[in-house]
């Protein structure tokens, strides 16, 4: 899309949406501080929430995802039952789309520390997604 890579495109999406789901956030806490400070309680609904609370939650929950991602990768690489990986292979000859010889469904089989694909978008996507959250706040 646009000439960019998938992970440019998931990441930037990522990014928005925490951003935006952050802006929603504060919009409702605003909102609740409001309403809070019209039946004069704003006092207590501040205090049982400690500042840097958000930011240690984003810290730990990044931290999770990051270990159990990496954690359950490094697991399967000291077992030698290994991994395998299906891709769709380009044929080496396309005549305007009628003819095609070669290409197909392929199967790579790999032991030790392997990165599959999916990894590499899903750790990207989560981590921004909580970057624009931070990003979103004021």
């Amino acid at each position: 899309m646009f000439g960019l890579p998938i992970e440019v495109i998931v990441s930037l999406i990522s990014l928005v949406l925490g951003w935006f789901g952050e802006q929603r956030k504060q919009a409702q806490a605003d909102l609740h501080e409001e309403r809070m400070a019209a039946k004069d309680s704003a006092d207590s609904a501040a205090k049982r929430m400690p500042s840097g609370v958000g930011a240690a939650l984003r810290m730990l929950v990044a931290s999770i995802i990051i270990i159990v991602a990496f954690g359950g990768l490094l697991y399967v690489s000291d077992s030698d039952k290994g991994v395998t990986q299906f891709f769709q292979k380009d044929p080496w000859l396309n005549l305007f789309g009628l003819v095609k010889i070669g290409g197909g469904m392929e199967a790579i089989n790999a032991t030790g520390f392997v990165l599959p694909d999916y990894v590499k978008y899903s750790v990207l996507s989560i981590v921004h997604f909580l970057f624009g959250m931070a990003a979103g706040k004021r």
